[in-house]
């Protein structure tokens, strides 16, 4: 399945006629202000679904069955959705889980195999309408705005009123899906949930609001505040748009999020372009009922198996009656002795904790572009703490804590943020390295990008791995010939490199092979730019040393590197490796 990593305010930016349960109505003379006048007279058991079977089976004791059925009618043409469901044969008062693709997303057979074998209903449907090479798909018909390829991306729509968004559609055709789940004679309609996944988490905040057949809410990726800037620190262009103003009122995700009654779980990675960590508690403290989330870190729009596998056992919780789950970790930033920040871990349920993971990163504000440093967490009774080491104690520090219990769920607490010097008498204790990384302490620092987005795989690309003398190094498994390491140690200020320095790592390559070696400034900005150098590897049984000076690195359009300063990102991929597994050791800097 071919997923796009979209910008998650994808709007109307042509006016189109109010969706309407029958004939359109005209058109409101202004927009509406809250969420409930959004969906006031919104009906979803209304219209009837006029339900078309395609195809229906049975395979493996799961009973599927592919059908169409009327969304909405709009110019009195119906919205025929796409849908895909599956039961366990014979099942009787099950609970139900609706899934919500992401950008470039369709129905998902693999999501509802994992889910009928689990012993749920479970229905996929499609809302982005016609793509490249896609048989089967909603039809909007004279709605074209529907498809997400018409949708005018980044332009907030509320004249004449948010009907015209496709956001808004998009959630109503969700909402009858629940009215197909709750129609079905095996499912218990008490017992329902929802999940989406990028552009499908940010449709599950107003969905979870304004349906109360919703009993568990996983939103992956999406958490709001889609037209503030993605550095939460820099000033906001939109701050007096009277628009934009109207839509964070009454479209956005957060404006949703004081009506949800149902249990929250949010799921993203620490660095993802949508789903932005340093906005996740804001989201979450306005939703009256209990919340959790879990980060992968360093990761971005990618759920590792670590953290995915949060999304059953929080359904199994909240709609099966499964075992209760532990509160969110307390977490405290302060300065130990010396002056060293330290961050303190007061999980709930302590004795059944396997292991608590610390992280803190050093200076960036844009949270795509943080480097996070795994720091090791020593235990005292029912608490876990480490120190933060800085080099500066003038720049901001950003600091969580991951806690993994034997039940498999995994918790992250709420992030700190916090000028050491600001917290008394704080001490610069760190060190500048040169070494940038020789993997003794595992490979925590690095991922390979991009990654799946759906998490109900649980692939880990990169692995440990040993070469030549006991060298140890990192290497990638489940991916063909194409390798991507990537790391944003070298903006971190410990790893930055020195003036005149170069990069140096070591490989193997048993063969003839060629490497590129990517570094990025400004990370995740619209001014960023790529800088590319190129490195040729002949055959070897033993590590080569790959040496880049960096004026080898220039862009597409021929500007040379002049330094490592303001680099947020080094990348080093290998578009068709010939050969035994590319490894990877040994990353440093050159005085």
């Amino acid at each position: 399945m071919r997923y796009l990593e979209c910008s998650l305010a994808v709007l109307f930016g042509t006016t189109s006629l109010a969706a309407a349960q029958g004939p359109a109505p005209a058109a409101a003379a202004s927009p509406f202000r809250t969420p409930q006048e959004v969906w006031a007279g919104f009906d979803p058991r209304r219209e009837p679904l006029d339900v078309q079977i395609k195809a229906a089976w049975v395979e493996k004791g799961i009973a599927y069955r592919e059908f169409c059925f009327t969304g909405e009618t709009f110019a009195n043409t119906p919205v025929r959705v796409y849908a895909m469901y599956a039961a366990p044969q014979g099942g009787k008062d099950l609970p139900a889980v609706l899934h919500i693709h992401g950008g470039g997303g369709t129905v998902s057979r693999p999501w509802l195999d994992l889910w009928a074998n689990r012993g749920y209903a479970a229905l996929s449907f499609n809302w982005g309408g016609r793509w490249e090479k896609r048989p089967d798909y909603t039809r909007w018909g004279p709605l074209v705005q529907g498809n997400h390829l018409d949708a005018n991306p980044g332009v907030v729509v509320v004249r004449p009123d948010q009907h015209v968004s496709c956001w808004y559609h998009w959630a109503v055709i969700s909402r009858r899906c629940l009215t197909y789940l709750e129609r079905q004679p095996e499912v218990d309609a008490r017992r329902i949930g929802i999940f989406g996944i990028s552009m499908g988490g940010t449709l599950a905040w107003p969905i979870a609001a304004m349906d109360q057949r919703v009993k568990a809410a996983c939103a992956i990726y999406g958490n709001g505040w889609d037209t503030y800037p993605q550095d939460r620190y820099a000033p906001d262009p939109r701050a007096a748009d009277p628009d934009t103003l109207v839509w964070r009122k009454t479209m956005e995700a957060e404006s949703y999020a004081p009506l949800i009654r149902c249990p929250v779980l949010f799921l993203s990675a620490t660095d993802d372009q949508h789903g932005r960590m340093d906005r996740s508690d804001d989201i979450l403290a306005r939703v009256p009922a209990p919340t959790w989330q879990a980060n992968t870190p360093n990761q971005r729009h990618h759920v590792a198996p670590e953290q995915g596998k949060d999304l059953p056992l929080f359904m199994d919780a909240m709609l099966k009656g499964g075992p209760a789950w532990p509160k969110n970790p307390a977490v405290r930033l302060a300065l130990a002795a010396g002056g060293v920040p330290a961050l303190a871990v007061a999980p709930d349920a302590a004795p059944t904790v396997q292991r608590v993971e610390i992280y803190y990163g050093i200076g960036q504000t844009h949270p795509m572009a943080r480097h996070w440093r795994l720091v090791a967490a020593s235990r005292c009774g029912d608490a876990w703490q480490a120190d933060l080491p800085v080099l500066d104690v003038r720049q901001k520090l950003f600091a969580f804590a991951n806690v993994f219990y034997g039940s498999g769920i995994c918790l992250t607490s709420r992030l700190i943020a916090a000028v050491p010097a600001e917290l008394g008498d704080a001490k610069a204790t760190d060190r500048p390295s040169l070494l940038i990384d020789d993997f003794s302490a595992g490979i925590a620092a690095w991922v390979r990008s991009p990654a799946y987005t759906d998490p109900w795989e649980t692939t880990t690309y990169l692995r440990p791995a040993v070469g030549p003398r006991g060298q140890k190094g990192i290497t990638q498994a489940n991916t063909g010939n194409w390798y991507v390491f990537c790391t944003r140690k070298i903006g971190d200020p410990k790893w930055r490199g020195p003036a005149g320095a170069a990069l140096v790592f070591q490989v193997l390559s048993g063969k003839a092979n060629q490497l590129k070696v990517a570094v990025i400034r400004g990370e995740g900005r619209p001014e960023a730019k790529t800088f590319v150098a190129r490195a040729d590897l002949a055959p070897s049984a033993d590590w080569q040393n790959v040496t880049l000076k960096a004026d080898r690195f220039k862009t597409a359009e021929g500007q040379v590197l002049g330094g490592w300063q303001d680099l947020n990102c080094l990348q080093i991929t290998a578009d068709a490796w010939a050969g035994d597994p590319c490894v990877l050791s040994l990353v440093r800097w050159l005085p």
